[in-house]
């Protein structure tokens, strides 16, 4: 009932801030069992696995070895959602050196057009608030090079669009979306 309040197309990051809360306070059952919440239903699970990714940015204290440690321990059908909470963490918290950013990157394997949503995701957080910062546009523009204005444009028009259908599924096709606007870059 509590989704239902939020803005339609917002509404599931109330569920990736689940998956947040889940491994900053329940560590053990969530990293290392890989145990999701039972709240949390199939459909739901992609977006509360971004929540997760997003957490082990502070988790595993910006360490890109022990961040894609802790993902390789989860499976591959998860690792995408993992590696798009961590770019969202990485860009709009920041604390790495240029030479960490790269191992990070590397680490990344197919799922850097993921990494690059989360990425996306948190420039236009930025951009929306007006708190842009060095180290969220050195990253972003790391990623998306001349790109980034183009793609926070689009992810601002993309998610405002259909604003009535609020599902999970719709929520999912936007991210993915992203995700493939960064695969089409040269």
């Amino acid at each position: 009932w509590l989704l239902d309040r939020l803005h339609p197309r917002y509404r599931w990051l109330a569920i990736e801030g689940y998956g947040f809360h889940q491994v900053f306070f329940r560590a053990r059952a969530t990293l290392d069992l890989k145990r999701p919440p039972s709240r949390v239903n199939a459909e739901e699970l992609p977006v509360y696995h971004q929540g997760v990714g997003r957490c082990l940015w502070f988790a595993r204290v910006a360490d890109a070895a022990a961040i894609a440690d802790a993902i390789a321990g989860f499976p591959e059908a998860l690792r995408p959602e993992l590696w798009a909470g961590v770019g969202l963490a990485a860009t709009y918290a920041g604390g790495m050196s240029d030479d960490e950013l790269e191992v990070l990157l590397e680490s990344t394997g197919v799922h850097l057009a993921r990494f690059a949503q989360g990425v996306l995701f948190a420039a236009t957080a930025r951009r929306r608030a007006g708190t842009d910062t060095p180290h969220s546009d050195r990253l972003a523009h790391r990623v998306w090079g001349t790109a980034l204005d183009d793609a926070v444009a689009a992810a601002l028009r993309e998610g405002e669009e259909d604003p009535l259908d609020s599902s999970v599924r719709t929520y999912r096709r936007w991210c993915s979306s992203l995700a493939t606007r960064f695969s089409g870059l040269p």
